[in-house]
């Protein structure tokens, strides 16, 4: 079957009787089309779209982007190749001039971005006008906003070279005032940038190294955190894009303009890492349970005596009908309900092998955590096991299976231990408290605000 030839125009009618309105419909290598309104105001006539959920605010070869289909692209290049192949330098190259560098012109632009770094020394003083417990968003804004004032003959939006080095200044600099608003925020000085290392090796350096002692980053970090910054490089006309066109179309600065920029990414509505937090199901609990009952042990090593039974389908399809399951989130659970007794209530069936059940429980755990992933609202790029089921071979086989095409490690390959999770997770709850932070992530944990949790009991 023939498929249809787009269309080219379309028309609008009134139903009082009015000429209808002809108007041009454009088409973009990617995305949807777009009906061109922009000859609507000499009809009297407006659109209404608040927060342009339905309008396209300029041409653009740079990005495209659909988080539905978890599609992104820059300058026509998937970003998991580019993730995969590129470093965050190549990648600002390419989204700048619309071409990955060549190996000559990786090393010109490195060095280009390394030159600029520094920040003038006067600047300094911008951030000992704030407090020292502000936001460092406010720090941000007022110190990328005053660089407006240090390099104003860059001001010149219309001529192209002051554009490339105004984009080289804010690439170079903005990560030196990022790292040093944290640390404004700690109390601790400032740390210069080092030109030896890489782009993300620096931002860490500034953010964590202290005069007292040599600091190194740790290269499995960086790497994790170059592949962020590749991410978030660029994502279409978001909120700071459209802030920073705005602001730029009268001809401002374009430093005061990124100030803006930054403004708009600091509400509640922007925060762009995304969070959801639940229980799956029963984890190790039912599992462990079992193991300890047969065989006296803790915990089955290595899954190695599930590993020798077969899975009971109608008692893994009787236990997946738990009504817990299907709960959205936020939810918890725990040993109130995955305990002793919930079990034996499932084991009805004569002459079951205990091996048999201890698969089945292993086949439990992996189906439940597999579904939280794939029917999370958020879109699972990669996936990161902790605590002791990250001991489980089996069960981690189990789950790679499951998974598919969606990568599956521990979190040993972020420099951070399996059995670290609850000293971490507690050290940070510390770390907020102690900061006068909140910490009840209301998304995760359905509370009804943020809070600072815990207090502090001085001897």
């Amino acid at each position: 079957m023939k498929s249809p030839t787009k269309p080219t125009k379309v028309t609008l009618s009134f139903d009082n009787g009015a000429p209808s309105i002809e108007l041009p419909i454009l088409s973009g290598s990617l995305g949807n089309d777009v009906i061109d309104i922009r000859s609507l105001a000499k009809h009297g006539i407006f659109t209404y779209d608040p927060g342009f959920m339905s309008t396209a605010a300029c041409n653009s070869s740079i990005t495209f982007i659909n988080g539905e289909e978890g599609l992104l692209y820059y300058r026509g290049y998937p970003i998991e190749q580019l993730a995969e192949h590129c470093d965050f330098m190549e990648v600002s190259h390419l989204l700048i001039n619309g071409e990955l560098p060549t190996s000559v012109q990786k090393e010109e632009f490195t060095r280009t971005i390394n030159s600029h770094t520094m920040v003038h020394d006067q600047l300094t003083n911008i951030f000992r006008g704030f407090r020292r417990d502000a936001h460092p968003m406010a720090v941000m804004v007022g110190v990328v906003g005053s660089m407006s004032a240090f390099y104003h003959t860059l001001g010149d939006i219309h001529d192209a070279q002051s554009r490339e080095i105004t984009a080289h200044q804010l690439l170079a600099k903005v990560p030196t005032i990022a790292a040093w608003s944290y640390k404004y925020n700690l109390g601790q000085p400032f740390m210069y940038p080092q030109n030896h290392l890489s782009y993300a090796e620096n931002f860490m350096y500034m953010m964590f190294a202290t005069p007292c002692e040599k600091y190194e980053p740790n290269p499995i970090l960086a790497k994790a955190f170059d592949r962020i910054l590749i991410l978030h490089a660029d994502h279409e006309q978001n909120a700071s894009t459209s802030t920073v066109r705005l602001a730029g179309s009268s001809g401002a600065n374009p430093f005061a303009c990124i100030a803006a920029g930054i403004a708009s990414l600091w509400g509640p509505a922007q925060d762009v890492y995304k969070r959801q937090g639940f229980d799956s199901g029963p984890g190790n609990m039912l599992m462990d349970y079992w193991t300890k009952l047969h065989l006296n042990q803790d915990y089955d090593t290595n899954g190695q005596w599930a590993a020798t039974g077969l899975v009971l389908d109608q008692l893994l399809a009787d236990m997946l009908a738990e009504p817990y399951f299907a709960l959205p989130p936020p939810k918890s659970t725990g040993r109130d309900l995955f305990h002793a007794g919930w079990l034996k209530q499932h084991l009805l069936y004569p002459h079951l092998r205990p091996q048999d059940v201890a698969r089945t429980l292993v086949e439990l755990t992996a189906e439940t955590i597999f579904q939280a992933i794939v029917n999370t609202s958020l879109a699972v790029d990669e996936v990161y096991l902790c605590g002791g089921g990250a001991h489980n071979t089996l069960l981690t086989a189990r789950l790679k299976d499951k998974l598919g095409n969606i990568p599956l490690t521990t979190t040993e390959a972020l420099g951070m231990g399996v059995d670290w999770v609850e000293a971490i997770a507690f050290a940070w709850l510390a770390k907020q408290t102690l900061e006068s932070k909140t910490s009840s992530l209301p998304e995760v944990t359905g509370a009804k605000g943020a809070r600072i949790l815990g207090a502090i009991y001085p001897h």
